[in-house]
């Protein structure tokens, strides 16, 4: 695989001709000392949420950047599903449109069906008009567009790292956004910092958000990002009903991203009519602009405003073995939750307490976080059906990550109870191995240990087995380079 060129590099990072490595690893612990400094010393609440924007996704793509460049990491694009994402900004703003012709012999030689480099690949469509387009939503390529503009200013060809390279910056940017809306929610909530910022650290590098989300430009990172930004909303419009309304934005661009965002949009939903009911046409009205977009483009390019391209899957791919799916989710050696991140061993405790009553939270805050719990259910039980429960060739419980804002706030009654002097032994220990797993996913490429143990929806053996699980698999080869 080529590399950048270091002109690239410094134009990329830093916009000066003389940059690595030095002077990369100089600025990169610059900014983590600022950030630091800021979130302590800053009188004003801006500057210490910008510094945990900044800390977290300094860590998330100049990390990932370190290890590209001494080649620990050269998977610039984690899976064939973001491609049409991560080249798509880059059509809207050279050609003006929203097909993918430019880039169809590219993308079958790079990344094809199989072995078949001739025939359409998987991710990929037909528009009525005969165009080539994405199979999967675009909204979250329509938000990475900010991103891309630097490219407006050269040209680029299709094998250039550049690209991918923007990808991955805008989906640490919304991962690394939604873990700050995370710590928002949590102060509304708490009004404790120090309990704040361990819900922030937990979710930014203890779950993988990090691992995965912010690494590629899949739907997730949006997604999270647009879900906690809702909650947050709404959590502010019990103080000020004002910021009801947007919450509805935030859902419908939600689902736009990702239809799985539908779940926890009818719930929210049910929450604005039973204590907000004033605000609900307010709330709905602002949740119909999105809508307009993408009246436009189902209409545009698959022949009406109710079309799209998920029509062949959405009613035939539920074929996934339940309950195995939805145990998998929480539980399987190679793709659970609480294998990957064993710190939300506490949020089930926290969903416990929220339901037996013992927490201190306002009322309507525990209606919301027993909501939240129905909907962290119904996710699960709902992805679980889904054929490809596991997340197909990706890492840990990517078909579930979109929910992972919502879990790490189930921390907060926990932390709020007297046992948390005592449980503190075990969630810290706990913390660290679930960042060592997500570390894991950055030093190592899942797609070796799929390619040896991977064997599909059908036979799902290999999803349980602890033997050759994908940590374990990890581990044995750890082993090797010190042998």
């Amino acid at each position: 695989m080529s590399h950048f060129h270091t002109k690239d590099i410094c134009l990329l990072v830093l916009g000066t001709p003389s940059f690595f490595p030095p002077l990369f690893w100089v600025g990169y612990l610059v900014i983590v000392i600022i950030a630091y400094t800021l979130y302590n010393w800053a009188m004003g609440s801006f500057l210490r949420f910008f510094a945990l924007f900044v800390f977290v996704f300094s860590v998330y793509f100049f990390g990932w950047l370190f290890l590209y460049r001494i080649g620990v990491n050269e998977l610039l694009i984690q899976s064939a599903d973001s491609v049409p994402a991560t080249y798509l900004p880059v059509s809207i703003l050279k050609e003006g449109n929203f097909n993918l012709n430019e880039y169809y012999d590219y993308f079958r030689k790079k990344w094809p069906d199989g072995d078949d480099k001739k025939a359409k690949p998987y991710y990929l469509a037909y528009s009525t008009k005969g165009d080539i387009v994405s199979y999967f939503p675009t909204m979250n390529a329509v938000l990475a567009l900010p991103f891309y503009t630097p490219l407006l200013f050269r040209d680029v060809a299709p094998n250039s790292e550049l690209i991918p390279i923007f990808g991955r910056i805008s989906a640490s940017f919304y991962a690394a956004l939604s873990a700050v809306f995370v710590y928002l929610i949590s102060l509304t909530i708490t009004k404790d910092k120090k309990k704040s910022f361990l819900l922030f650290f937990s979710y930014a590098f203890g779950t993988i958000t990090w691992g995965l989300s912010s690494q590629t430009l899949w739907q997730h990172s949006p997604s999270q990002m647009l879900l906690s930004l809702s909650l947050y909303l709404l959590i502010k419009g019990l103080n000020d009903v004002r910021f009801i309304k947007y919450a509805g934005f935030a859902l419908s661009l939600a689902i736009l991203v990702r239809p799985t965002g539908l779940i926890p949009a009818l719930f929210f939903t049910l929450f604005v009519f039973l204590k907000y009911r004033k605000e609900l046409f307010k709330f709905i009205g602002l949740s119909l602009f999105p809508l307009i977009f993408q009246f436009w483009y189902n209409n545009e390019y698959f022949g009406g405003i109710l079309k799209h391209s998920y029509e062949s899957q959405q009613f035939t791919n539920w074929t996934g073995k339940f309950p195995e799916g939805f145990f998998g989710l929480w539980f399987s050696p190679s793709k659970g939750l609480l294998l990957y991140s064993p710190i939300f061993i506490f949020s089930l405790l926290g969903v416990y307490f929220i339901w037996s009553n013992r927490t201190k939270l306002e009322k309507e805050v525990i209606l919301i976080f027993k909501l939240l719990s129905i909907v962290i259910l119904l996710f699960t039980m709902m992805m679980g059906r889904w054929v490809h429960w596991y997340g197909g060739w990706g890492f840990g419980y990517r078909m579930a990550v979109d929910i992972t804002p919502f879990l790490i706030l189930f921390l907060i009654p926990v932390l709020q109870n007297p046992i948390w002097n005592k449980l503190k032994w075990i969630y810290f220990p706990l913390l660290l191995w679930s960042i060592i797993i997500e570390a894991s996913g950055l030093v190592f490429d899942f797609r070796h240990w799929h390619t040896l143990y991977d064997n599909g929806p059908i036979d799902t053996g290999w999803l349980w087995s602890i033997k050759n699980s994908e940590m374990a698999y990890y581990f044995r080869r750890l082993l090797l380079k010190f042998k």
